[in-house]
């Protein structure tokens, strides 16, 4: 199945997604697939658009709540901004984890001693930090490695990674509510999240926009590394 793999699903990827690179290096990757790791590469890969248009749809509806109702509405207009913001940042993270997870299938089509996959349970560990270790040893000589790599310590991702863990596992954070101090008319001011994430139109399309950014720079990496080793 190989050509324009996006023609087989049945929505528009958002204009930010970097196309060419993802298909590039799908259509390159399934013409070299010898092994089990395939339908890994594959869900993994096909799960790269399906989570950042569900970021990008969570992303408008939390700003389309704020534009209608503010930063700290009553319910139930409170549950739906805590709803879209759940749902941002679970997909918003799971788009790069795919990304990684699909990189690691290739990197076990190249070297299967190196990137282990399959059914035992010791083999199912894969994450970013482990699939930029084996790259590194893999490939020393590609750069490849230390792109990937950058990403796990910017600053945006180890925030993104940290609220998806806290949301993972417990109720949404409250919300703190500052007011100005003015007898004749108090309102109320900014709101914050998570102690420290401002609740305005900005929260989610600001770190929406640093996730296309970064999520496309890994597909142009992928495809050149790709085109270097396939």
């Amino acid at each position: 199945m190989g050509g324009n793999i996006l023609s087989f699903t049945d929505f528009k990827v958002p204009d930010d997604f970097s196309v060419a690179p993802f298909e590039a290096t799908y259509n390159r990757v399934i013409t070299k697939f010898t092994n089990s790791s395939y339908k890994e590469f594959l869900h993994a890969w096909l799960g790269i658009p399906y989570r950042f248009l569900a970021c990008t749809e969570h992303d408008m509806a939390f700003r389309a709540s704020i534009q209608r109702a503010g930063n700290n509405p009553p319910r139930p207009e409170h549950y739906v901004q805590d709803r879209e913001l759940f749902g941002f940042f679970i997909t918003g993270l799971s788009a790069i984890e795919c990304c990684y997870y699909g990189l690691h299938a290739v990197g076990n089509l190249l070297n299967a001693k190196t990137f282990p996959m399959g059914d035992e349970p010791q083999k199912k560990v894969v994450d970013l930090k482990k699939t930029v270790e084996r790259f590194k040893k893999a490939f020393p000589d590609d750069k490849f490695h230390e792109e990937m790599g950058s990403i796990c310590s910017m600053k945006q991702y180890l925030e993104w990674n940290n609220i998806r863990n806290v949301l993972a596992h417990r109720l949404l954070p409250g919300r703190t509510v500052f007011l100005t101090m003015n007898p004749a008319s108090p309102s109320r001011g900014k709101v914050l999240w998570k102690d420290d994430i401002e609740l305005d139109a900005y929260t989610t399309s600001l770190r929406r926009a640093w996730l296309a950014k970064t999520l496309n720079a890994l597909l142009v990496a992928a495809d050149g590394f790709t085109q270097r080793h396939l």
